[in-house]
């Protein structure tokens, strides 16, 4: 959230500017810098840690709403969370005897997500291809974010609920690494720290075999470290799609559901062609599975929306504690729905990843604390 000072000398303004902060999240996020903003006839004095500069023409962006009762955006991180983890588990309920393909269920979701938003969309007046200079950023994300939607089905379908949640839940860590490599933004010992301890935890969930051995609950055979790759490559794919949008979020103002409808229709073009040529489209059998698959599209776009309306009201680092309640649903829904008590192995493993999280989540508020003291000075 943004906060705006209105101007009230005629000689002198002063405006500090905080450091940006690094935010990170999983399916569909913004980085929401703060600023004070202020507007004069012709020329603005700006007073930066007491060095006057003239900087002429300064411009300013458009008010952020304010909340209508304090906490509502961890309010929406939390309900993004629910939906998110129902919709993981609708994944995990269609056909377990014979679950359908990753692609399939992945273009049924993008495709129940464009047909929702197309009427809200018409009727709010918002450009459903976005604007020509958004368009490029905006398929790069979709094809970042469409990939890591299927690759993370195909995790939910073959390992444990709560153990592919946790790992999927890794992305901030990723997004900490692309950061530094991509924006070169500062990645210091704490974070290499963090890294680890997340980094251990996902090894605790996977249980490789030369490390753990086998058991009885196929832990470390090759399906299951197959399934453990691609929720790894979803947290991966999840900080990467994160990476780009940030990269390009300053002055684009996307409106929040351009970025959802662009990437249901990247996903379904995407999914299309790949079911083309493999030619393994199938409807799904009728009956209940159809349903849960409709929960699968419904409860993808409730907590796209949710999620994305949190980062308007709440900083970055609050919604990524906020977010930990990911593992804590996925933990319910596995024992209350599936029948599955977790391991120790696995809720250590999940330990050691949401506190890599929080982690860094701490992190990001010492540092914006910091920031905000330097301004009130």
């Amino acid at each position: 959230m943004r906060d705006t000072v209105p101007a009230e000398s005629e000689t002198e303004i002063t405006v500090e500017e905080p450091e940006g902060q690094n935010g990170s999240v999983c399916h569909d996020d913004h980085h929401i810098s703060q600023i004070e903003e202020t507007e004069t006839s012709d020329t603005t004095t700006l007073i930066v840690d007491n060095n006057i500069r003239t900087q002429e023409d300064a411009t300013s962006k458009p008010d952020v709403p304010k909340p209508c009762c304090p906490g509502l955006g961890l309010f929406y991180a939390f309900c993004s969370c629910f939906f998110f983890s129902s919709a993981s588990l609708c994944v995990k309920l269609i056909s377990r005897d014979n679950p359908m393909s990753p692609l399939e269920i992945t273009l049924f979701r993008h495709i129940i997500t464009g047909l929702c938003l197309l009427p809200a969309m018409i009727y709010l007046k918002v450009p459903i291809l976005a604007r020509p200079g958004q368009r490029m950023i905006l398929t790069l994300r979709g094809l970042f974010g469409a990939s890591a939607l299927c690759f993370s089905y195909y995790a939910v379908q073959h390992m444990p609920l709560a153990d592919a949640s946790v790992v999927i839940f890794s992305s901030p860590i990723f997004t900490g690494i692309f950061g530094r490599i991509c924006l070169k933004e500062r990645y210091g010992l704490f974070d290499i720290l963090l890294t680890f301890v997340t980094f251990a935890g996902v090894v605790l969930i996977a249980r490789p075999a030369f490390l753990f051995g086998g058991d009885a609950a196929s832990y470390g055979t090759t399906e299951h470290l197959l399934a453990t790759g691609s929720a790894f490559l979803t947290a991966m794919l999840s900080a990467l799609a994160f990476i780009v949008m940030r990269k390009s979020s300053a002055g684009l103002g996307i409106h929040y559901l351009v970025q959802i409808m662009f990437l249901s229709i990247v996903g379904t073009i995407g999914t299309v062609i790949v079911l083309a040529i493999t030619r393994g489209f199938t409807l799904p059998p009728c009956g209940i599975d159809r349903y849960f698959l409709i929960a699968v599209g419904l409860g993808g776009l409730v907590g796209q929306i949710f999620m994305t309306k949190s980062f308007l009201y709440e900083k970055a680092h609050a919604i990524a504690v906020v977010r930990t309640m990911d593992i804590v649903f996925a933990f319910v829904f596995q024992y209350l729905f599936l029948n599955h008590t977790p391991t120790w192995l696995s809720v250590g493993g999940a330990i050691l990843v949401a506190s890599g999280t929080v982690g860094l989540a701490v992190k990001k508020w010492y540092v914006s604390s910091k920031a905000d003291s330097k301004v009130n000075r």
